[in-house]
């Protein structure tokens, strides 16, 4: 009788499991139309158009359709919202909040993965993957962009005076030659302008930085009608990527405003001058820093270096904040400005401060300090520790303090060799990619002042950091592939430059590495941004 007993509930244990495997195959089965899409994305197929069908969705490509049955899996519409958080949980991948129970495959390919999210967005199709990658199919227009012999646009500026000063600007011309018409209409557009030099360390170098302001506003290489631009020289950036690395890290965080650019070659009174980034010059406008100044908003910077009219210091962390619009605020904006300021910092340290009420969350827009940290904590730059190139809004109408873009990335992403040796987790290389920088930044060392310090204190703020980690990843972990078409763009023009400078092989301020070679530098920025990446992506998720 026992033995029967025993085997009855042996019987109705296989039962049980063999329904738990009939559920679990059930949801996580891998649809042939999910497989059809893996190797369209592994044979390059180029993405034409979806059709949402009653029961299918019909998706062309250039060389093949294929047919998604709406059992199988959704193709959401993103085109007109930003991508859903998308979120690795314990029980599974969560979407928009809500829990798939698909699990994470880390470590796998995709072709044993199983379709978390597909959605359309940026004109083209995306496959969110299991193993947490992000499938992003190229249309036939990029496809027809990249295969156009590219040449680099070059920029004649000319002046007839002794040479360009910093302290004031001098009359000059300027003509800017984009024979392909890559960026732009036209190939070729010229236009009087004044020249002065800019920057802090930078102006000392050999290699000098300048701004110009045209005679009128001109649409510059695609980008909007503007008279005053920046031509940044990258000098000890050796591989003359890491301004543009940033702003493309800066586009995927979603900004308020990402500074557009283009990479070209200079020349002065007919002198090669080598490549240079031409920025849109920081200030407030409608398609940059977008705020209203005429209800009271402000466009504030953190900079040790006080070059502003008006500034201060704020009262608990002394951290130095500068008026750059307006240049001169009224009493009552600079009153209520520093009040916010110093109102926030004494929250942040209250005994209430995790209160979304009374906290530091009725301070500040915490979702831009979020982003913000991400794209220097990534970065590890070192003026990105809320002492210097900081830029923030401030609001006359919600009295909260936002960050609404980012500057200068010159000196990151292992490029500056003069991080403190009591970096937490820095491997014995407090230059290398490992080790918290923004995080750990606090009064109590040799760090500074403490507000990601004390922020991260809140776990409810390390939740959300993680989220928001998690939903951007995919995008991150492109970049090696970003910066290999930056490269393949700028063709023979790093050769050009470095025939001028011939610093390859020289310690230049404050480099950390010295490769001997340009194939060299982009090596290592790549290493270095790989490697920091996964550390941070190892590190996160165990605060």
């Amino acid at each position: 009788m026992m033995k029967l007993r025993h085997i009855v509930l042996f019987a109705i244990s296989l039962l049980s499991l063999a329904s738990c495997r009939v559920e679990e195959q059930r949801l996580f089965t891998r649809p042939q139309s999910y497989l059809d899409l893996v190797q369209a994305y592994r044979d390059g197929a180029l993405f034409d158009r979806f059709e949402a069908l009653s029961l299918t969705g019909h998706v062309i490509f250039a060389d093949r359709d294929i047919y998604v049955r709406n059992q199988d899996f959704i193709i959401h519409d993103c085109s007109s919202t930003n991508r859903p958080p998308i979120v690795l949980t314990e029980e599974g991948w969560l979407v928009k909040g809500q829990q798939t129970h698909i699990p994470g495959t880390k470590g796998k390919s995709a072709e044993e993965s199983f379709p978390v999210f597909v959605y359309l967005y940026e004109e083209t199709l995306h496959i969110f993957a299991s193993n947490g990658e992000l499938l992003r199919f190229k249309t036939r227009e990029e496809a027809e962009f990249e295969a156009q012999v590219f040449t680099m646009p070059k920029v004649f500026l000319t002046h007839s005076s002794d040479r360009i000063h910093k302290s004031y600007p001098i009359d000059g011309n300027i003509v800017i030659e984009d024979p392909d018409c890559h960026y732009s209409d036209v190939a070729r557009l010229e236009s009087k302008t004044a020249i002065q030099g800019r920057g802090n360390s930078t102006w000392d170098m050999p290699k000098k930085p300048f701004k110009i302001k045209l005679e009128t506003q001109q649409k510059l290489l695609g980008m909007p009608a503007n008279r005053d631009w920046v031509f940044l020289a990258n000098y000890s950036d050796k591989s003359l990527l890491r301004n543009a690395l940033g702003m493309k890290i800066s586009s995927i965080l979603g900004m308020d405003w990402t500074p557009r650019y283009r990479i070209v070659e200079l020349w002065i009174n007919g002198e090669y001058q080598g490549v240079y980034n031409v920025f849109e010059k920081k200030e407030v406008t409608k398609n940059k820093v977008n705020i209203d100044l005429a209800a009271g908003d402000c466009y504030l910077e953190l900079e040790q270096n006080l070059d502003e009219t008006t500034n201060f210091y704020t009262g608990r962390c002394r951290v130095p904040v500068q008026f750059k619009e307006p240049e001169i605020p009224s009493d009552a904006q600079l009153s209520s400005v520093k009040a916010c300021f110093n109102n926030f910092e004494n929250a942040l340290w209250g005994s209430s401060f995790k209160d979304p009420a009374k906290g530091y969350a009725a301070y500040i827009d915490v979702d831009s300090f979020i982003d913000n940290y991400i794209i220097h904590e990534l970065a590890k730059d070192i003026d990105g520790n809320i002492r210097k190139s900081s830029f923030l809004s401030w609001s006359g109408t919600t009295h909260k303090i936002r960050f609404c873009h980012v500057w200068d990335f010159d000196l990151s992403f292992g490029n500056a060799d003069y991080f403190p040796w009591d970096m937490n987790d820095c491997q014995g290389e407090p230059n290398g990619p490992y080790g918290w920088w923004i995080k750990d930044y606090n009064s109590n060392s040799t760090k500074g002042n403490g507000w990601y310090d004390r922020l991260f204190q809140d776990p409810a703020f390390v939740s959300a950091v993680q989220d928001r980690w998690a939903e951007v990843f995919p995008e991150l972990k492109r970049m090696p592939e970003y910066l290999e078409k930056l490269v393949k763009e700028m063709g023979d023009a790093p050769e050009r430059n470095f025939k001028e400078w011939d610093i390859l092989g020289t310690y230049v301020w404050p480099n950390v590495k010295v490769t001997g070679s340009y194939e060299g530098e982009i090596r290592y920025l790549v290493d270095f941004y790989t490697k920091r990446l996964e550390w941070l992506d190892s590190k996160l998720y165990t605060l």
